[in-house]
């Protein structure tokens, strides 16, 4: 191929392109922190049980995972709590499944939620039941591996089977290829095919004809210099996402179609304390820190903002603890008592009781051994 270069290389802003699909699209996004947090608030305040739509993404399947790189993209996106790994090459697998494993800094620095990564040995078109019903399905560069009896079958485990909330598919633009001027044929000797953009675009859009619960959009990705634009980027995206579900019938899985390599527990730092007693217990640490008798709420509210609780319900969150709280010119202000005892023994069982405070299983796990046999033995 030609020398033309991507800044930053073509891998990463594909890899990029994806996370951010995972971890920034406004449909999830914005609900896994102010949603729940805010939630779990009202929840305390009124003791009522809420109903609340969340769409968010959890579970990720990384079809065609090869040497893991994607992986440390994946395990950094909020919310994420299992990822599987899967590939057909029994080779790649033993020789990478380590990729996968935590760290010395990820027992250092912790978690705040939980992480399993299962690796798979198995192919895109095998519905396990496993996979069922996971909320992300990733295949980057993948497609122009299969074989035709192979691409004919994906969409039926994907969209049939799995029914993800969301799929995010990447392939090599052909129209792309003319820039690379020495390049003969595919771009790799393993290609079974390379697509323009408009065969692409009708390959995804007779998906979403065959599912009509999802819709696609199309994105270029690595694109080069300007004179090359018309040809869109050197990676073509497309993105499934599952508009609603129509309960349509669901293609038949079966268990043990995809094999376990190995799986990882990842440590995770458990805080046992249930929302109100963290609110109160950063509330008091500021307003003692901040060194003041009267300290500005709004001080203490733009503190506390993650818990999406808005400046009346603090104060009248503070009040329930006995804080008094008088209006100035300027707005309230917090009156701190020149002896203060911070929490009281009625407080402490308050939190015991809080139906907020539920305790975690044990937060870490020894990572398991791998389950073939004697990949280790050379």
């Amino acid at each position: 191929m030609s020398r033309i270069q991507f800044h930053p290389p073509a891998y990463v802003q594909r890899y990029e392109a994806v996370r951010d699909v995972l971890e920034k699209d406004p449909r999830w996004a914005s609900n896994l922190k102010s949603v729940i947090c805010r939630a779990r608030f009202i929840l305390l305040r009124t003791f009522k049980f809420l109903s609340v739509m969340l769409i968010v993404i959890l579970q990720v399947i990384d079809y065609g995972c090869n040497d893991m790189a994607f992986f440390k993209y994946l395990k950094q996106i909020p919310g994420v709590e299992e990822i599987y790994c899967i590939d057909v090459d029994p080779d790649t697998l033993k020789a990478r499944y380590r990729n996968v494993q935590p760290f010395h800094v990820d027992y250092l620095n912790q978690r705040k939620s939980p992480l399993t990564v299962q690796v798979l040995l198995g192919s895109v078109v095998d519905p396990d039941s496993i996979v069922k019903d996971c909320d992300a399905v990733v295949a980057i560069e993948l497609i122009e591996h299969l074989y035709p009896e192979e691409l004919e079958k994906f969409p039926a485990n994907v969209f049939g089977f799995i029914k993800p909330k969301v799929a995010v598919i990447t392939t090599p633009n052909v129209e792309f290829n003319v820039v690379f001027t020495d390049l003969v044929g595919f771009r790799h000797p393993d290609h079974k095919f390379e697509w323009t953009r408009a065969e692409f675009q009708k390959w995804a859009t007779d998906i979403v004809t065959k599912y009509p619960d999802y819709e696609v959009s199309f994105h270029d990705v690595c694109l080069g210099p300007d004179e090359t634009r018309n040809l869109g980027g050197c990676t073509q995206m497309a993105v499934f996402y599952k508009r609603f579900d129509l309960q349509t019938e669901r293609v038949p899985g079966q268990e043990g179609l995809l094999i376990p390599v190995i799986l990882y527990n990842y440590p995770y730092y458990s805080d046992k304390r249930c929302v109100k007693q963290k609110i109160h217990d950063d509330a008091v640490f500021h307003i003692h820190n901040n060194g003041s008798p009267e300290v500005p709420l709004d001080y203490i509210h733009n503190k506390v903002k993650d818990y999406e609780i808005s400046l009346m319900e603090l104060k009248e969150f503070l009040e329930s603890y006995h804080w008094t709280i008088v209006r100035k010119e300027d707005g309230y202000v917090i009156k701190v008592p020149e002896y203060n005892v911070f929490s009281t023994e009625s407080d402490e069982e308050d939190y015991k009781t809080d139906e907020e405070c539920v305790v975690r299983t044990e937060n870490e796990q020894s990572p398991s051994d791998p389950i073939i046999e004697n990949w280790d033995s050379d």
